[in-house]
C-alpha cells in the first residue's frame, strides 16, 4: 500500500468527482483536462456560456465532463446546480472556484507627454470617472463574493464526499484561483481585479479556518502575473524558435552536471578532507536551488512578456493593434508555451549558468590564488573558463529571442551574485592568503559546540601583498592555515 506521504497519494484524483466554475476556458479547461487525464470520474465545468461549455465537454471526454450553464453570482444559480448534482451524484470530493473577470483598467498613456501635472492628473481621473463604479463591483462581485457563495452552496454535498475517502483516498477540497496580482502594487494594473485577488487570498484563509470542523481542505492558487500588451509592440513581435541554442536539458549538463562532475572528481583525486569537500559541494548545491527558487518567484511576480510572446500567443482575428490587451486574447492551446511567455524576467537559462558555472570560478580561482602577487595567466584563464561558459549560454537567449539584454543582464548577475554569497559562506575572499582553505568548522573550534564563526583577522589570515610571491609554498598559499 502506497504512503500517504507519497506523491501518488497526495495527488491521486482517482474516481473523484469535481466541480469547476469557469471550467470551459483558460485556467479551468486546463484544470478541467488534467483531472480528466489522471482519473477523476467526473467533472462538473460551470460557466455563462453554454456553447464554450459543451465545446470544451466534446473535446475532452463527454462522458466525464459534464457541463451545466449558470451564473456564479446568482444564489438561485448556485443552488439549482448544487440540488442537480446532488440529484446524480450525491456528494463530491473537489470543488475548484476558478471563475473571474478582469474589470476596468485605469488610463494607461496619456494624449500627450507635453501635459502639466495637473492636466495628466485631470485626464487621469476623468478616465477612471468614465467608468460605472457597477463595473468595478461587478469584478468584486464575480472574483470575491461570488466564491464565498459558490464554497456555500457546495459545503453538504462536500461533506458528504468525506464518507468514501476510502475510495479518494483524502478529505474533500476547496481550491479557489487567486493571483500574483494581489500581491502586487504595480498602477498600470486593474486596481479591481488587483484588489480582488488580494481579497481571494485571505477569504481562502478564513474559509481553511471556519470549515476545518468539516474536515474540508482550503487551498488557493496565486497563479503567476501576466502583464497587458499590444499586438503592435515590436519588441514583442519576434519569431518563436521551437529549437533552442541551448535547451533546457542540455542547460542542466553544461551548468549543473559539468561543474558538479569537476567538483567530485576533484574531491576524489585531490583527497582534501571530508569538511573541505563537504562545504564545497554545499555552497555548489545552495547556489543552484537558492537561484532556482529566487528566478521564479522574480518571473511569476513581475510577468514580462517575452520578445516571441505575440507568435505563442496567435491572438484571435479582429483582436485590435492598438489597444491593450490580456491573455485571453490567445488562442494558443498548449498551455506551457503560452504562460511562459510571460517569464522574461529575468533570464532563468542566465542566473543558472552564472550560479553553477560562477561557483565553480570562484572555487578554481581560490584553490589558484588568482589575486596572488606575480600568480601566472594560466591560473587566470582557468578560473575564467567557467564564466566564458556562462556567458554564451546567456548570450543565446538574446539569439533565440527569448530574452532581451536586461533580462540576460540582470539574470547574470542574479545567478552571479548568489554564487559569490554561498561560496564566501565557506571560503575566505579570494585576496586571502588563506583563500584556498574554507572556514574551520565552528563546532571543532568550540569542541563540539556550535558558535560564531572566527573572522579573517581573528584567524591571523591577511590580504595578499606584493611581498607574498613564494612559489613553493605547496600550493596552499603564504600563510594558509594548516
Amino acid at each position: 500500500m502506497a504512503s500517504p506521504l507519497s506523491a501518488a497519494t497526495l495527488f491521486n484524483v482517482q474516481g473523484m468527482v469535481a466541480v469547476i466554475t469557469g471550467g470551459g476556458s483558460g485556467i479551468g479547461l486546463t484544470m478541467t483536462k488534467t483531472l480528466v487525464l489522471n482519473g477523476a470520474r467526473r467533472v462538473y465545468i460551470i460557466g455563462r456560456r453554454e456553447s464554450i461549455l459543451r465545446s470544451a465537454a466534446e473535446s475532452i471526454d463527454p462522458n466525464v465532463v459534464i457541463p451545466i450553464q449558470g451564473d456564479v453570482t446568482k444564489i438561485e444559480d448556485l443552488e439549482e446546480i448544487s440540488a442537480t448534482i446532488t440529484q446524480q451524484e450525491g456528494s463530491i470530493n473537489l470543488l475548484i472556484a476558478n471563475a473571474g473577470i478582469m474589470g476596468p483598467r485605469p488610463l494607461k498613456t496619456f494624449s500627450s507627454e507635453a501635459l502639466s501635472e495637473k492636466e495628466k492628473a485631470q485626464q487621469y481621473a476623468s478616465h477612471a470617472l468614465a467608468t460605472p463604479m457597477e463595473d468595478f463591483t461587478n469584478t468584486y462581485h464575480v472574483n470575491g463574493s461570488a466564491v464565498y457563495y459558490t464554497a456555500m452552496a457546495f459545503l453538504p454535498l462536500l461533506v458528504a464526499g468525506n464518507e468514501n475517502t476510502a475510495t479518494t483516498g483524502s478529505t474533500s477540497q476547496i481550491i479557489t484561483t487567486s493571483s500574483i496580482a494581489g500581491f502586487s502594487r504595480l498602477p498600470g494594473a486593474s486596481f479591481a481585479y488587483n484588489s480582488s485577488k488580494a481579497a481571494v487570498t485571505h477569504m481562502s484563509k478564513m474559509l481553511a479556518s471556519a470549515l476545518v470542523g468539516f474536515r474540508i481542505q482550503i487551498q488557493f492558487l496565486a497563479s503567476p502575473f501576466h502583464r497587458m500588451f499590444s499586438l503592435d509592440n515590436l519588441a514583442i513581435s519576434y519569431p518563436h524558435a521551437t529549437t533552442e541554442r541551448v535547451s533546457v536539458p542540455w542547460l542542466f549538463i553544461y551548468a549543473g552536471a559539468v561543474p558538479l562532475g569537476i567538483l567530485i572528481a576533484w574531491a576524489l583525486l585531490v583527497r582534501p578532507g571530508a569538511h573541505k569537500a563537504h562545504v564545497t559541494l554545499l555552497g555548489w548545491g545552495i547556489s543552484m536551488v537558492l537561484t532556482m527558487f529566487i528566478t521564479d518567484v522574480i518571473k511569476n511576480a513581475v510577468g514580462r512578456p517575452r520578445p516571441d510572446l505575440i507568435a505563442r500567443c496567435k491572438p484571435k482575428p479582429g483582436t485590435p493593434a492598438h489597444t491593450l490587451v490580456t491573455w485571453e486574447v490567445c488562442t494558443e492551446t498548449n498551455h506551457h508555451v503560452l504562460h511562459d511567455g510571460w517569464r522574461s524576467f529575468p533570464s532563468g537559462h542566465s542566473s543558472f549558468a552564472f550560479s553553477g558555472l560562477g561557483y565553480l570560478a570562484l572555487f578554481i580561482a581560490g584553490q589558484c590564488h588568482v589575486y596572488r602577487p606575480r600568480a601566472d595567466l594560466a591560473r587566470v584563464l582557468l578560473a575564467m573558463a567557467p564564466l566564458l561558459g556562462a556567458a554564451l549560454i546567456a548570450i543565446s537567449r538574446c539569439e533565440d529571442y527569448r530574452h532581451d539584454v536586461w533580462d540576460v543582464s540582470v539574470g547574470s548577475l542574479l545567478g552571479m551574485g548568489v554564487a559569490h554569497y554561498t561560496y564566501r559562506r565557506y571560503y575566505p575572499a579570494l585576496r586571502n592568503r588563506a583563500c584556498a582553505s574554507p572556514f574551520a568548522n565552528p563546532a571543532d573550534e568550540r569542541g563540539g559546540v556550535w558558535g560564531k564563526v572566527k573572522g579573517d583577522e581573528e584567524n591571523g589570515a591577511g590580504d595578499f601583498e606584493l611581498s607574498d610571491f613564494d612559489e613553493e609554498d605547496g600550493g596552499e598559499g603564504v600563510g594558509a592555515r594548516r
